[in-house]
């Protein structure tokens, strides 16, 4: 190893501990519609205490959940062969998606488990990591949401209104109505699905995680360009 390799890898270890050590709260769940919280357990090398890693939900889905997620995670996982969302049924069919396990909770909620090989690998971690909630502790509960997956305005205001102290939802257009919404220039809304890894690195300029575990807002004032749009 060289040692210009040595000293990235020393200088990037260095970055890493530091930005760890300013992460007071490291007993938080995170519940997403996508990855992007996985991506944060793992830059802070912390335990899942969320079983939502590795997986999606539409947002008329993700959205239902969080009108009562407790009563809906605490209902059995089953599984079904075809979704009630036609885009995932013809991504599969097509190929573009792999054949992934859809998860049901009541005869509603779906969970599309994208990142898992079997039912068995699904329902397994899905019940070990939902057991790590404490729902005792909604301090300690963060709500993050995103403007993709069959996405409305009208759940963008939804979500904006549910009484959780800690809710982000990052946006492809400005909402500046929106209280919880945090606009990411370099997104672009479509209806396939967002990796949650990708915007969890974009949202960093954006958005303040560590401020926002610790108890702040996470926002960060940004002066737009001139070419952004402008806002409605």
């Amino acid at each position: 190893m060289s040692i210009k390799t040595t000293l990235k890898t020393y200088r990037n270890q260095f970055v890493k501990t530091l930005v760890r050590s300013q992460l007071r709260n490291k007993n938080f769940t995170i519940i997403s519609n996508n990855c992007w919280g996985g991506e944060v357990y793992r830059e802070f090398g912390l335990p899942y205490q969320t079983p939502f890693v590795g997986l999606f939900l539409f947002a008329p889905c993700y959205i239902q959940l969080l009108q009562n997620p407790r009563t809906y995670l605490e209902q059995t996982l089953r599984f079904i062969t075809c979704s009630k969302y036609q885009p995932a049924n013809e991504a599969r069919k097509q190929g573009i998606w792999d054949l992934y396990p859809i998860g049901l909770l009541g005869d509603a909620i779906e969970i599309h488990f994208m990142h898992y090989a079997s039912e068995t690998e699904a329902r397994e971690k899905w019940i070990r990591r939902s057991q790590r909630i404490n729902w005792n502790n909604q301090d300690r509960i963060f709500f993050k949401f995103c403007d993709r997956e069959l996405c409305t305005n009208q759940l963008l205001i939804e979500f904006d209104q549910l009484k959780y102290a800690h809710k982000v939802c990052f946006t492809s257009q400005p909402h500046p109505t929106l209280r919880s919404a945090v606009w990411i220039e370099e997104c672009k809304q479509d209806e396939s699905v967002v990796d949650g890894g990708e915007l969890y690195r974009i949202g960093k300029k954006y958005f303040d995680v560590i401020d926002w575990l610790n108890g702040g807002s996470g926002q960060i004032k940004l002066t737009r360009s001139a070419s952004c749009p402008p806002t409605f």
